[in-house]
């Protein structure tokens, strides 16, 4: 072999390593089988994950006043709640109103529209449109952040999360110049980009839908409901760490001209709706699309057409063994979702994890209707409990409530 051939040789060798390495890096990030998941239907019990539930009734008063809850944020000491009036209102960590954060209107220090409300370490956060409004927490408002043009469609999708007391990171809408997030500082001005990895497929009309803004476990995570791509954020660079398989259930990867093909194309798709992560668990809110049991099915008549019409449903993954589980619905069919976990600890509501608190705790909340409604039942009344005297109290609240009363919020520590 002569030198030429050698020196080919060797550079071919180098070549295939780094190819290799390359594709090492690619799959080394955890891949989630979601395309069977509704192969196994079981009962998830909350005993399984906890053994600490908490009750919190949110006081009413005419200050305070929740409609239907939007989004709950939780901060050390401090519960943020947000309604589909557009009413942002603070309390402490036992329910106490505090304060009600601005208000809707077109004055200054007033939101037009009320996006989403984030609690900071010493301010709220409120995003409004292409703005964002900080208060303290007598809910006087403090300054106003213009978002920069290029991205100040922002709020079309929600996501956006204070990194620290001068800064903010938000989902750039429809990836504009392939960017994917962008940080702000309080002038308003860009200060890093974040681009989107080429290898994460763009799924049907997702440039502009919700993401899911978070720590865990130290580290800035990321990632749009509906792509498949869970990232972790460090610097300027964005490293994938789990995608979401859906198989021949994905959505389409093209974006849609109409509803109509929207619905049309997705149909058969299953969708992420929320999660959480914890360290052990991701809960998984999904939509099965076309793919619910036949069992669970209602039929409702759109446009002259007859469509299956399913709730939303709870899967839990289980980080160490990588098992998948759909929540079996209980037997009580009047819940509005009926779909969760069991509750067999003090045989309350099946639990939907909310909002996370942080990686080992979780909220979710119910409303006085729902609580005394299901606490009447034969259902309740003949439910076996690890824990009865947990029981009798969660009657005893129950009560205590009014049908017009605040919801009330459940917050979930996880066992280790």
């Amino acid at each position: 072999m002569n030198q030429s051939s050698q020196l080919l040789t060797v550079a071919v060798f180098f070549i295939l390593l780094l190819c290799g390495c390359d594709q090492k890096k690619i799959n080394s990030h955890e891949i989630i089988h979601l395309e069977n998941i509704t192969d196994n239907f079981v009962t998830v019990n909350l005993s399984e994950f906890t053994d600490s539930i908490e009750y919190i009734k949110l006081e009413t008063n005419d200050q305070s006043l929740i409609s239907k809850v939007i989004n709950v944020d939780i901060r050390e000491s401090l519960i943020l709640i947000q309604d589909n009036e557009d009413n942002c209102i603070l309390y402490n960590e036992n329910g106490k109103f505090l304060s009600r954060i601005g208000k809707k209107g077109n004055g200054p220090g007033e939101y037009q529209w009320l996006n989403q409300g984030k609690i900071g370490r010493q301010v709220v956060y409120v995003l409004s449109l292409n703005k964002i409004l900080t208060y303290n927490f007598k809910g006087e408002f403090l300054q106003e952040i213009n978002i920069p043009y290029q991205i100040s469609a922002a709020w079309l999708n929600n996501s956006f999360f204070p990194t620290s007391d001068t800064t903010f990171l938000l989902q750039v809408p429809f990836h504009i110049e392939g960017n994917q997030l962008a940080e702000l500082n309080s002038d308003g001005s860009v200060i890093k980009k974040y681009f989107r990895e080429k290898s994460e497929t763009i799924r049907l009309g997702t440039l502009d839908t919700e993401a899911n803004i978070y720590i865990h476990e130290g580290k800035l995570s990321y990632k749009c409901l509906l792509n498949d791509t869970l990232f972790r954020i460090h610097n300027t660079s964005i490293s994938p760490v789990y995608t979401f398989d859906y198989g021949k259930y994905s959505l389409p990867e093209i974006n849609f001209k109409s509803v109509e093909e929207y619905i049309s194309l997705s149909r058969p798709s299953i969708m992420l709706k929320s999660f959480i992560e914890t360290t052990n668990y991701f809960f998984l809110t999904l939509a099965l699309g076309a793919n619910y049991p036949k069992e669970y099915v209602n039929e409702r008549k759109i446009n002259n057409e007859v469509i299956n019409v399913g709730y939303l449903w709870l899967g839990v993954y289980n980080k160490k063994d990588k098992s998948i589980r759909l929540s079996k619905p209980s037997g009580y069919k009047d819940e509005l979702n009926y779909t969760g976990i069991y509750n067999d600890l003090d045989g309350g509501l099946s639990v939907i994890p909310r909002q996370r608190i942080d990686d080992s705790s979780f909220v979710t909340f119910f409303y006085p209707y729902e609580l005394k409604s299901y606490t009447s039942s034969a259902e309740f009344r003949n439910k076996k409990v690890k824990n009865q005297e947990m029981k009798d109290r969660l009657l005893e609240l129950s009560k205590s409530l009014s049908f017009d009363d605040n919801p009330v919020l459940m917050k979930v520590k996880l066992k280790k």
